[in-house]
């Protein structure tokens, strides 16, 4: 849906006032292969555009787009950028974002890379997907955490930013009246 508001914009106005973040694993190079780590819908808006009204894609193929690129970029890097560049937003949901930091905390070729990701929000997360994907026939929250998108949109009770947010005070309080013990290392 969001794609499709920007090609719409794009048929008939050209002006993008933010840049697109790419990444560089090494040093920037012409040939350098680049992730995109913000801008993935107008980027998609274009190849829409290209397929759907070639002559308007003519038009403005052309055009200069700002791109900024982070360079020698790791992928905390990249996170961590799109978290910052989205979290007042509230177009963008980042429940994704939560999702990729949460696995990037359990790869071990993250260890050396100090994720500074909170305890609260990771016992969160990991919360949310044990009870989603839960086997358990009665569960109240199976299958309903939308992990991607507006609950409004997928039929879901909750977004996973929502459940994060509810649960990390909830976790928070329960730490506090020493229910939980939450000082564990970083190791795994």
């Amino acid at each position: 849906k969001h794609c499709e508001k920007i090609v719409k914009y794009l048929e008939k106005d050209f002006l993008l006032p933010t840049s697109i973040i790419c990444a560089s694993k090494g040093p920037y190079k012409e040939s350098s292969k680049l992730t995109v780590v913000d801008g993935q819908h107008r980027i998609e808006a274009f190849k829409i555009i290209e397929e759907k009204d070639k002559d308007r894609f003519n038009e403005i193929k052309d055009f200069e787009l700002s791109v900024v690129i982070l360079e020698a970029a790791t992928e905390i890097i990249e996170i961590n950028t799109f978290i910052t560049i989205n979290k007042t937003s509230r177009k963008v949901d980042t429940s994704l974002a939560y999702v990729l930091k949460n696995k990037l905390n359990n790869s071990l070729s993250c260890a050396s890379e100090n994720l500074a990701m909170p305890k609260r929000e990771y016992l969160a997360v990991e919360l949310a997907q044990r009870v989603n994907d839960s086997l358990f026939p009665l569960s109240t929250w199976r299958g309903m955490i939308s992990f991607e998108g507006s609950p409004k949109t997928s039929q879901k009770l909750i977004s996973l930013n929502s459940f994060v947010k509810s649960t990390r005070k909830l976790l928070y309080v329960l730490e506090k009246k020493r229910v939980l013990n939450l000082s564990w290392n970083s190791e795994l």
